[in-house]
Formats: C-alpha cells, structure tokens, sequence
C-alpha cells in the first residue's frame, strides 16, 4: 500500500493538471448561460462526444500527414502551412462540428441562440481535456502549465465562433430561412478551421517572426472571444416565433444599417486598411517562399496596384446589388489577381514558382479578411 501511494498521487496530479483548465472554462461558459441553464446531462454527453472526436480525428490526420507527405517536404514551409489548415484544422474543427450537429441540432433543448455557444465550448473542452491528458502522460508536468494558457484556451476561442455561427444557424432553421442555415453552418465550421490553423502554423513553423505574430494573434484572439461570450450571452433570446423579435434574421444587417454604411466604406481608410491587411499577409508569405529582399519593394508594388482596384469594384458592386451573395464577384477577382499577380511576379522578380507564390499569398489574404467579415458580423 506504501508503495502504491506515490504511483496513486502522481496519477492524480497528472490528472488534475491536465482537466483543471478545461473544468474551469466550463464552469466560466455554463455561468454566462443566464437565460435557461442547459441540462447536465446534455452537458455530459457533449463532453464524452468530445473525447470520442479526438479519438476519431486522429486517423484522419494521419491520412492527411501521409498524402501531404508524398507531394510535400515534410521540413518545408508549405507542408507546415498546408499541415495546420488541411489536416489539423480542417479534421479535428471537422470532426468536432459533425458530432456536435449530430448530437444537438434536434435536441428539444436547444432552444436559444447562446445554446450554441455552450455545446460547441462543452464538446470542445471534452476534445481538449482529453487530448491535454495525453500530452502531459506523455511529456509530463512540464508541458501542464504552457497547455493550460495556450491549447485549451484556444479549443474554447475556436469553439466560440463555431458555437455562434451554430446558434445563427438554428435561429434561421427556426425562421424558415433555409439559405442562412446553410450558410451559417459553413461559417460555424470555416471559423474554427481558419482560427486552428492559423493558431497551429504559427506555433508549428518556430521562427522568431512565426512566434511574434503567434503571441500577437493568441492576446487578441482572447481579448476577441472574452467580448463575443459576453455580448453572445447578454444578446441571448429564444429561437422560434415567440419572441419578441419576431422573424428578423439576426446574421445579416438591416437595411438601415446597410444604407448608412454605404458612404462611409467608400472612404480612403477602407482602401488603406485593405491594402494594409494585404501587405502584412503577403510580404511574409513572400518571404516564406524564398522573395529576396531586393524583390520585395516589387510585391508592394504589385500589391498596390491590384488591391485598390480590387476594393473598389467590390464596393461598386456591393452598392449596386447588395443582395447578391459576395462569392459570385468576389472569386472570379481574386482569381484575375491571382493571374496578374503571377505574371508579374515571374517577369519583376526572381521567384523560384512565382504562380504559387501568388495563389498562397492571395489565399492567405482573402482568408483573412473573409475571417474578419465574419467578425465584424458578430
């Protein structure tokens, strides 16, 4: 018995400091749940689907190392890029949506908008309570503490946004609006995606400037979540035709808001802050892909060129049909930049595939700012 009890103690201090972060965030998310607690027994099943999602991720992210390995150098920039958006990412935000819409999109609980919220951060806790106790069996306590501030924080962030984007999507299940449904189901999976994968390729590349923007981005990233769970759950109200809301869609704008804000994203700081966000994207995208130095005063003035140009037939567009889904003009213009970009990239500079160098760097742009759409919908 002596000797079984250090064994016994250690056990369960590993345990305790694998689950304590995920059991604290649980209990943050279930306290700002004001309007009609969720059932613990609903909360329980969501944690164990979110063991059974890291269980059933983990295939698939094998299969995806494997296949990227075989077009890829495992040691290369792009696999890692390709690795967090496209394996990581994509399966385990994947995973995590698939069994959260099987287990709760007809439960007779979810009834209110901020019930999205709650599932998505209860089955992504379980996902991250377990995959935290994995990793500390494995490389011990050391591993305990920088895990509790940086990965389960960031299951709970990516969570968030899947979970609200969740709740618009069965408000408008409940209105009758099919369309908004379906789009905010892929904004609910989209966010997490790109939120995990950017998260997961700057901690994987290990550069100075990889750690920087990964520092900047987590501070952010958190500030950004504590708000959107507070206006989320002050903002909470039920689904269907009782409430005093009645029939009006809350993931779009109403027409006011749209009529006022035409002549203010006309303005020179709209162009000045896309041209910005662009240049912060690309130029270290190019220099990623081997852009020397000398070439980079070329990128920014590629850049200049096409990205204005860009912006203002969108809002041009924008203002004269702005029912007209975004991605019908959108796609087709940044595939011509994308054409252009490369031409010019192979005839200005010396970079070695100025072509993929052009479709990463503008695949890189246009996610971030499709992300901080969607933020700014929210």
């Amino acid at each position: 018995m002596l000797v079984m009890m250090p064994a016994l103690v250690t056990l369960i201090v590993y345990f305790a400091a694998a689950v304590l972060p995920a059991i604290f965030l649980m209990r943050y998310i279930y306290r700002m749940d004001r309007v009609e607690k969720e059932p613990i027994g609903l909360l329980t099943s969501l944690l164990l689907w979110g063991v059974v999602s890291a269980l059933l991720s983990v295939p698939l992210e094998y299969l995806g190392e494997f296949l990227l390995g075989r077009f890829f150098a495992e040691d290369s920039v792009k696999y890692t890029v390709l690795l967090a958006f496209l394996v990581v990412g994509a399966a385990e935000e994947g995973m995590k949506f698939w069994l959260l819409k099987r287990r709760t999109w007809r439960d007779q609980n979810f009834d209110h908008r901020f019930d999205g919220v709650v599932y998505a951060a209860f089955l992504s806790l379980g996902f991250a309570a377990f995959e935290n106790l994995k990793y500390v069996a494995g490389y011990g306590l050391g591993v305990a503490v920088p895990r509790a501030f940086l990965a389960i924080p960031g299951h709970l962030a990516f969570s968030v946004y899947m979970g609200a984007f969740y709740g618009r999507a069965k408000y408008c299940e409940a209105q009758g609006d099919r369309n908004g449904c379906r789009r905010n189901l892929w904004y609910a999976y989209l966010s997490a995606v790109l939120l995990h994968g950017f998260y997961d390729a700057c901690a994987m590349m290990g550069t100075v400037l990889s750690m920087v923007i990964f520092v900047l981005f987590v501070i952010v990233m958190y500030l950004l979540v504590i708000r959107k769970v507070k206006r989320e759950s002050a903002g909470d109200h039920p689904l269907y035709p009782s409430n005093p809301w009645g029939g009006w869609n809350f993931y779009r704008p109403r027409a006011s808001e749209r009529s006022q804000r035409e002549g203010s994203e006309m303005e020179l700081a709209t162009f000045a802050r896309c041209l910005g966000l662009t240049l912060l994207i690309e130029l270290p995208a190019a220099v990623l892909f081997g852009l020397r130095r000398r070439d980079l005063l070329a990128a920014v003035c590629i850049n200049t060129l096409t990205n204005p140009i860009v912006v203002f037939l969108c809002l041009l567009i924008w203002q004269h049909r702005p029912q007209m889904n975004p991605f019908y003009y959108q796609l087709p213009l940044e595939a011509a930049v994308v054409a252009v970009e490369g031409f010019c990239y192979k005839r200005c500079t010396d970079a070695e595939t100025p072509w993929l160098l052009s479709l990463a760097a503008n695949c890189a742009s246009y996610g971030l700012g499709l992300a901080i759409q969607l933020f700014e919908r929210l």
